[in-house]
């Protein structure tokens, strides 16, 4: 899957969930939480408290709801692996992220801030996951089980040119490929529209999506 499957597929499960498992918020909620997001971060009208806003004005818990500034990042994170790829070893691969062993080290940190009722990690690991799933990551033990299958982590071992000929190739002729991709880019624009009605600055800000 590429950059708008994962993208869009990890922002609406973040809304299913928000809309299953969480309890909504009264408009006095929202108010009180937007009082407070204000004297933590200062005044809006000279942008003032920004990096702050960035840091405590989003959602902490869950039951304040999904930060999706780190859902949208999240979903994309094990990819960094390929332009660290491409830089050291000039191909454009999965590596470490790509592997059970980077998910164990993040569930688990995210789990000892959930006991302080910090939530922002555990978000980065919904995004996360999601992404292995979609990439099926486990079909390739040996990327998947590192450092238990030896070697380093790698994956298709393909060069720039090959993965942008395979790119094109399976998003104009594999439905498996182009299919998720034109859904999760009609559901990352769903998205982008409602952020732009409820104000792009808010969301920069404080990560809500109404």
């Amino acid at each position: 899957m590429w950059f708008f499957g994962h993208l869009g597929f990890t922002l609406a499960a973040a809304a299913v969930a928000e809309a299953v498992l969480l309890r909504p918020k009264s408009s006095g909620d929202l108010a009180t939480t937007e009082r407070a997001t204000a004297l933590a971060g200062g005044s809006d009208s000279h942008g003032q408290g920004f990096v702050k806003r960035w840091v405590t004005g989003g959602p902490a818990t869950l039951s304040e709801g999904f930060d999706y500034r780190l859902v949208a990042i999240s979903s994309l994170l094990p990819d960094v692996d390929k332009p660290i790829s491409l830089l050291l070893l000039g191909t454009f691969d999965r590596g470490y992220l790509h592997t059970a062993l980077a998910g164990f080290l993040l569930i688990a940190a995210a789990v000892w801030l959930f006991r302080a009722e910090d939530t922002r990690l555990l978000q980065v690991a919904f995004g996360w996951s999601l992404h292995m799933g979609l990439d099926q990551v486990w079909r390739d033990p040996h990327l998947f089980l590192w450092p238990f299958s030896g070697g380093r982590p790698t994956g298709s071992h393909l060069t720039v040119v090959a993965v942008a000929d395979y790119m094109e190739r399976s998003l104009t002729t594999d439905t498996y490929q182009y299919v998720p991709e034109v859904i999760g880019a009609i559901l990352a624009l769903f998205f982008l529209a409602r952020i732009i009605r409820g104000g792009l600055l808010k969301f920069l800000q404080i990560g809500r999506v109404n």
